[in-house]
């Protein structure tokens, strides 16, 4: 049910006259009289806060307003436009961004409109899949200020959630883990349970699992997912289910239940095979890599990679291969086969788009491919690769990262550089008592 507010703007009107006031007696009442003129004439742009205001002014009960019943609210008019927009969303899945945009920018919506929001939102959709992801953010907030300057309206929508989903994603492509769990958390109470778009409830819940996991929230993102799985004949995007066994995996895996984790992997390849889900499949198979890795298996875990590595890259998920590869590498560092370790690295590094990978990754890249030079003591390129990873872990404050990129480079300096070597030394030191008075970064 929707706000009545040309019903409720009359009874005011005719309260207000009953009390013998008239518009600029409002002044003075802590309300402006233009904004109190607007509330009785029913104006859209008047925020609920403000309307509130007002009834207390007048000593209206608020929850005694008027309501429209929600099919009478629309207008003939605004049917199409909703078909339009639906088409343009449908344009930007399909990944055609440019088409999308001229499409949009055809509508001319007032400020005002109930669907202003969702054409902000369209608009940040198109922004991030271009890579303009200061844009993106920009439009996002908008839509999210726009719900909440008429959320009678528009509330129902759920793009208030949806949008604190997207920046949340934002935050998590930037390693920024902490501010995406903030977003998540703001979604969650955003969604509206009968409102559109209903599948995010359970994709607000897979976001908050995914991002505690990389909080080393372990207990926390164990609970969400078993509580997903209670749910799991609800959850409409198949998507979803396979992220939460995959999640479930790594969980199992960090606790040292390689059994579980791995028919948790096989569950999920299951349904992705099933649903021809073979980029995620790949993600699966890169997962159950790491799990065989940990348990020393390194020839099945060999083969597990290249499985994904082969997915991976035929299904759109070449971003992913760094993941791929860094764990291949690590296996070849063990095995001493530094050149095979540095030339995968290598090659996997020069074809890398950085703005599509996690910065977290790609740390973890430099990181491991710098330790290959060191062993061919390939000094002077080490180096490189060492400060650029303690560069990029300060500035994203990953300090498990800074301190093992810490750890790898006072090696190289005890071999090159005695005075840089003890300073080192002091670095680390700093680095291993905040790690143990409770550093939480995962990585």
């Amino acid at each position: 049910m929707d706000l009545d507010r040309k019903a409720l703007g009359e009874q005011l009107r005719q309260l207000r006259k009953s009390k013998n006031l008239i518009i600029k007696d409002i002044d003075s009442m802590g309300l402006s009289g233009a904004s109190a003129s607007k509330i009785e004439n029913g104006h859209p742009s008047v925020g609920l806060k403000m309307i509130k205001k007002y009834c207390g002014i007048l000593g209206f009960d608020f929850s005694k307003s008027p309501m429209l019943d929600t099919q009478t609210v629309e207008k003939d008019q605004d049917k199409p436009l909703k078909l339009k927009l639906l088409i343009i969303e449908n344009m930007i899945r399909d990944n055609h961004p440019k088409l999308a945009l001229e499409k949009l920018k055809e509508l001319d919506l007032h400020p005002s409109h109930p669907l202003k929001a969702t054409q902000h939102f369209l608009r940040a959709k198109i922004y991030l899949l271009k890579g303009n992801v200061n844009e993106a953010e920009n439009y996002f907030e908008k839509a999210i200020q726009s719900i909440e300057n008429h959320p009678e309206y528009a509330l129902k929508s759920n793009i208030k959630a949806n949008a604190f989903v997207e920046l949340g994603s934002i935050e998590y492509k930037k390693s920024n883990f902490t501010n995406a769990l903030k977003f998540a958390k703001r979604a969650e109470e955003s969604f509206i349970d009968n409102g559109m778009r209903k599948f995010l409830k359970h994709v607000i819940l897979m976001n908050q699992a995914v991002y505690l996991e990389l909080l080393n929230k372990n207990e926390k993102a164990q609970d969400i997912l078993n509580n997903l799985k209670n749910e799991v004949h609800q959850i409409e995007h198949v998507d979803v289910i396979l992220n939460m066994y995959d999640v479930n995996a790594i969980l199992r895996k960090k606790s040292g239940q390689y059994r579980k984790a791995i028919e948790s992997i096989e569950k999920g390849l299951e349904i992705a095979i099933q649903n021809n889900k073979h980029g995620r499949a790949g993600e699966l198979w890169k997962t159950l890599g790491i799990i065989t890795k940990s348990m020393h298996k390194n020839s099945l875990a060999i083969g597990y990679l290249e499985t994904a590595k082969f997915l991976l890259s035929h299904h759109n998920k070449k971003h992913q291969l760094i993941v791929v590869d860094k764990e291949l590498a690590e296996i070849y560092n063990q095995q001493k086969k530094w050149r095979k370790a540095k030339n995968l690295l290598q090659s996997s590094l020069a074809n890398i788009d950085i703005s599509k990978t996690h910065i977290l990754r790609y740390i973890q890249a430099k990181l491991t491919i710098g330790i290959s030079c060191y062993h061919l003591k390939e000094y002077e390129e080490a180096n490189e690769h060492f400060e650029q990873a303690l560069k990029l872990s300060k500035k994203h404050n990953l300090r498990n990262l800074e301190y093992k990129t810490i750890l790898e480079l006072g090696k190289l300096l005890k071999e090159t550089d005695q005075n840089m070597y003890n300073q080192n030394l002091n670095e680390l030191f700093r680095l291993a008592v905040e790690l143990d008075e409770g550093g939480e970064i995962n990585e």
